[in-house]
């Protein structure tokens, strides 16, 4: 009987060192579009790579990056923080590309960089399904490529996307989740792009009788 598991780090933010890595998992065409058009990297607005909260600061590398492989992972919180098993939640932002094609191929890619990458190298290691929000059916159609594999436990959402989660067009979504048993996890961030790199804006956006 395998061990009991006691602790789980359930958010744990695998790092895509950037594009090309996704070049294996992609078709010729869309290896092309990233050559094509210089397509070097998807930062969203939800962890812009230089701001100071995005990761811990003695975590970081010369690049000013964490999460960059599974021995660091293993390392810093499987061994180091003593957590028996860790969801890798990848919020690398495939879900930036507006064209409904595009995304789908990027992150159908993602999900399978992180099959081969980190899943296959400890047993530990857990996923959410990264899902392209653009297109419903596209949506179900990855959930159910990626549920055969149990090592993905669950779905991950982030809250702000083009439209509110609760609109009915997401509910086939759901009702797909629940039949296969898939929980629905919803992550703090948007599909906006970054707009802040290295230092905040010069000016401040004030939003009057907005009902934000």
């Amino acid at each position: 009987m395998p061990p009991a598991i006691r602790a789980i780090d359930c958010d744990v933010h695998p790092t895509l060192p950037g594009m090309k890595s996704l070049l294996p998992y992609l078709d010729a065409f869309w290896r092309d579009m990233i050559e094509v058009r210089g397509i070097d990297s998807f930062e969203s607005a939800s962890y812009p790579p230089n701001a100071p909260l995005s990761i811990r600061a003695d975590w970081r590398d010369d690049r000013r990056k964490a999460g960059m492989n599974v021995e660091e992972i293993r390392a810093r919180v499987l061994d180091g923080l003593g957590a028996d098993a860790a969801i890798l939640n990848c919020v690398y932002g495939v879900q930036l590309a507006l064209n409904e094609d595009m995304g789908n191929a990027f992150t159908k890619a993602l999900n399978d960089w992180v099959r081969a990458e980190w899943l296959d190298h400890d047993p530990r290691l857990r996923a959410s399904i990264i899902l392209p929000m653009h297109n419903v059916e596209h949506a179900c159609d990855e959930l159910d490529r990626c549920a055969v594999d149990k090592r993905f436990v669950q779905a991950l959402l982030l809250c702000m996307g083009e439209v509110p989660l609760g609109r009915r067009s997401y509910w086939p979504l759901y009702a797909r989740a629940e039949k296969l048993g898939i929980p629905i996890g919803v992550h703090a961030g948007s599909s906006y792009p970054a707009i802040l790199n290295d230092r905040p804006p010069a000016i401040f956006l004030v939003s009057s009788e907005s009902r934000f």
